[in-house]
């Protein structure tokens, strides 16, 4: 089974001075490495808060565990 890397970020102004979606990705590639895990499949969206759970890669990747696709998330 997969691995799932989740990264967000909620505003743009976030995404500058704070953790990049590019470098949250890089930082879950990086701990996938580590544990040896290499059948990965990228969940990441910009722009969306976290207040609501209802998320379009988020709703994605509760499917794809409820369909048994995921076996670890890496956030």
């Amino acid at each position: 089974m997969k691995t799932a890397i989740y990264a967000r970020v909620s505003t743009g102004l976030l995404a500058v001075e704070g953790t990049s979606l590019d470098t949250q990705v890089e930082m879950c590639m990086e701990k996938a490495r580590v544990l040896e895990l290499y059948q990965l499949e990228i969940y990441k969206k910009s722009g969306v808060s976290g207040e609501d759970i209802e998320r379009p890669e988020m709703d994605r990747l509760r499917q794809d565990i409820a369909q048994w696709k995921i076996a670890k998330v890496i956030c």
